[in-house]
């Protein structure tokens, strides 16, 4: 049988089946072709075919899907790749705003999270890596400004542990429009660093988009002091530092929309003077001040002296002006409607009786500095009285938050400030806040200093004031006997000893504390999934009771992380039981932490305490020169109550005046700074850091003695300003004391032994909480 096998299309293959079927019907085996032996040529040849793709589909199905699984691979790595590429290559992004969030589409996310890694990582001075090759790189707290969202299927495979989050594709990141500043300035310094003019472009299109493209810091006028201001200062008129600020006030607060303004002048430049004038200045019913409790006598001294109407008329005082405190009496404690109300921090609650929420007031927080967190109760009600006063339509409440140092450490600390004063900067606002910008980091502080620019207005002495000169000093002294046990490796050696019997006691006890732990949080958990709460207590009792360690993936330990505060606190409602779970919680979900507090509390105090007492002790002779050389008298400051009454008993062995003032005397603070002013025979005054901190004048002396240092620079400056301030006509010493020894000690570093302790505590943190 003939067939025509030259017809297009016709494979070679099925050309060699045909022959084969016609060159040998009897020997050809037609059923394993599929190819019946009556069938005609047809037939056969769909037989073939058949045969063919039988034989052939698996090996071609297999190859295109490797293709597409290699294609897709290839795409995912582009796709999730920290480098520009053409996927997300920022040449096509959008940024929109819409109900004051700002997105931002189209953009290489992964590498602009990656350079904010290498650009604004955490840097904190004095922190030594052991091994920068195994140091593990982390995300910059910047980011935390940013919301991120994810593909659906990837966010989907990420909640089951399928993916990492730093493999997940990033489909758009957003931010609140508070941030529009921040985010400006670091896609500005990107641009720069990076030489990528896609960030420049970004920056210009968030200016256009948000509040920053009506703001014009050129615009702050000046406006002429009002008629009853100068007639209440006509014996006691403005600085010109103090009236400038009185002067710009208005056109400052304007200029971001703000209820108020943060004042920061050293110490000594008339800051409680300046607040005065600003309540006659804007015309306000009401003037509120919230300040220590041993300035609120202070602050009504001063507003009686330097106010003229007060100063002529002592009547007007006692009827006009109210003062809150925690001593039983004063004499500003009759006034029934009272024009202005000076409160201690801890009597806020206590004033509600005379504030009035229809009057035009200026609250006025003295030495804000003091409220550093948004979770403390007494902030909570300052507040609460602010949202009472407060009327975005009326505009009737002012907020001068006022301190020297309103940032002593992190910018955190200003959080509280910036909340009085920006409607705008909410809690939420204020969470992202603390988390992005709770870092020491030159760059990242070149971007928040553009807003505290813009919202602190400061002068400083040497902008202000012709003052003479200052000279602090590093002094270290030997001492007798054994000076190994104040070298911090002793000491380190000493707590970590004390851990290890603390941590030993406190494990015998987990198991009954999980069971107490479990019962609590069976009793009070709502709203969480009950497998949820299970893997969540499962995970404690193993990882301590057990101790075993379990890898749990980035989603389920986020949701450990926030367990207790989201299904838990929220229900207990009762204080006694909420106090009986953060113990429980503190004593065994946090055991290592406390073993490691109960260490350091038991040993570094004592120890330090005894070095400094033990400096004073065998070097007399060198304080009693310092004494005698000085031209005016000597001020000795400690954070230590032993230190102090070790130098009481230096100054009565040696027949030396002086006067004690700590926080049991304090109420007597100002007759026994008198005392040290005008008794000539006083010639040294002794006293805490804390007690002498703040509120106080003593220029009648030029040199002061710190044994211990506070643990803020800030803090210290503050200390050294009690001298070297307004009336101060001679050159001021301060000599901050040390121990002289072969290797470091507590007087060199003690913020040495603190990082030690937290990297203890945060290692074991951080293989209990895993995520490889």
């Amino acid at each position: 049988m003939k067939l025509k096998i030259t017809e297009k299309g016709k494979s070679p293959i099925i050309i060699e089946i045909l022959d084969k079927i016609d060159n040998d019907k009897r020997s050809f085996d037609y059923e394993s072709y599929g190819i019946h032996p009556e069938c005609n040529n047809k037939s056969r040849e769909s037989g073939a075919l058949a045969t063919f793709l039988v034989y052939m589909l698996p090996a071609i199905g297999a190859s295109v899907s490797l293709a597409i699984s290699l294609f897709v691979e290839h795409v995912k790595r582009m796709r999730r790749n920290d480098v520009e590429n053409f996927w997300k290559n920022n040449k096509h992004f959008k940024i929109y705003n819409k109900n004051h969030v700002v997105t931002i589409k189209h953009i290489n996310a992964r590498a602009l999270l990656r350079r904010l890694s290498e650009m604004y990582s955490q840097s904190e001075a004095g922190t030594t890596i052991i091994n920068p090759d195994k140091q593990k790189k982390k995300d910059s707290p910047l980011a935390k400004m940013f919301d991120i969202k994810y593909g659906w299927w990837d966010n989907h495979l990420y909640k089951t542990g399928e993916m990492r989050k730093k493999e997940l594709l990033i489909k758009s990141i957003s931010f609140n429009e508070f941030f529009a500043m921040e985010v400006v300035n670091l896609f500005n310094q990107l641009a720069e660093e990076y030489d990528m003019s896609s960030y420049a472009a970004m920056a210009q299109r968030i200016v256009n988009v948000t509040y920053l493209k009506n703001f014009e810091e050129s615009k702050i006028e000046e406006e002429p002091l009002n008629s009853t201001l100068k007639n209440e200062l006509k014996q006691n008129p403005l600085l010109k530092h103090q009236e400038e600020f009185v002067r710009k006030y208005r056109s400052l607060k304007k200029s971001l929309n703000l209820r108020g303004f943060i004042l920061s002048f050293d110490q000594g430049l008339g800051k409680t003077l300046t607040s005065i004038s600003l309540s006659y200045q804007l015309e306000k019913e009401q003037l509120i001040v919230v300040c220590p409790n041993t300035l609120t006598l202070i602050w009504a001294e001063e507003i009686c002296s330097k106010i003229s109407s007060y100063r002529e008329n002592p009547e007007k005082q006692l009827t006009d002006i109210y003062v809150q405190n925690d001593s039983n009496k004063n004499r500003f404690d009759v006034a029934k409607n009272p024009k202005i109300i000076i409160v201690n921090y801890e009597s806020v609650d206590k004033i509600d009786k005379y504030v009035d929420a229809n009057k035009k007031t200026l609250l006025v927080i003295d030495e804000c500095q003091n409220y550093r967190y948004i979770t403390g109760k007494r902030w909570i009600v300052l507040y609460n009285l602010i949202q009472k006063v407060y009327d975005k339509d009326n505009n009737i409440l002012d907020v001068l938050p006022m301190s020297g140092t309103p940032i002593k450490a992190h910018p955190s600390e200003i959080v509280p400030a910036m909340m009085c004063i920006d409607p705008l900067f909410t809690e939420e606002i204020a969470k992202k806040y603390v988390a992005a910008f709770s870092i020491n980091n030159e760059s990242a502080q070149d971007i928040i200093n553009q807003r505290f620019k813009l919202i602190i207005y400061r002068k400083t002495k040497a902008q202000t004031l012709n003052l003479p000169p200052k000279h602090e000093e590093n002094i270290y002294w030997k001492i007798k006997g054994d000076e190994t046990r104040y070298y911090i490796e002793q000491v380190e050696k000493e707590i970590s000893d004390r851990f290890d019997e603390i941590f030993a006691g406190l494990k015998e006890s987990a198991a009954d504390l999980f069971i107490a732990f479990e019962e609590m949080v069976n009793k009070y958990c709502r709203g969480a999934n009950p497998i949820l709460k299970l893997q969540y207590l499962n995970f404690l009792k193993n990882s301590i009771v057990k101790d075993k360690r379990k890898y749990v993936n980035e989603y389920k330990m986020s949701q450990f992380y926030d367990f207790a505060n989201k299904y838990i606190r929220p229900n207990i409602k009762d204080k006694e039981e909420l106090k009986k779970f953060n113990k429980l919680e503190t004593d065994f979900v946090r055991m290592r932490q406390k073993a490691m507090g109960i260490a350091i509390g038991e040993i570094l105090p004592k120890r330090r305490e005894e070095m400094f007492c033990k400096i004073i002790e065998d070097n007399q002779d060198k304080i009693t020169d310092i004494i005698d050389n000085s031209i005016k008298k000597v001020a000795m400051f400690s954070n230590s109550l032993g230190v102090i009454n070790k130098l009481e008993e230096y100054c009565k062995t040696n027949n030396i005046g002086y006067v004690k003032i700590t926080g049991s005397n304090a109420k007597d603070r100002k007759f026994l700074i008198d005392k040290f002013i005008y008794d000539e025979e006083c010639e040294v005054l002794i006293g805490t850091n804390k007690t002498m901190g703040v509120g106080v004048t003593i220029t009648c002396a030029n040199t002061e003695i710190i044994f211990g240092p506070p643990w803020r620079k800030a803090d210290f400056e503050q200390l050294a300003d009690r001298i070297h301030r307004i009336g101060q006509t001679s050159e001021c010493f301060i000599y901050n004391v040390g121990l002289e020894s072969m290797e470091p000690n507590l007087s060199d570093r003690m913020n040495t032994i603190l990082e030690w302790s937290g990297n203890m505590t945060n290692s074991y943190m951080e293989d209990i909480f895993s995520e490889d």
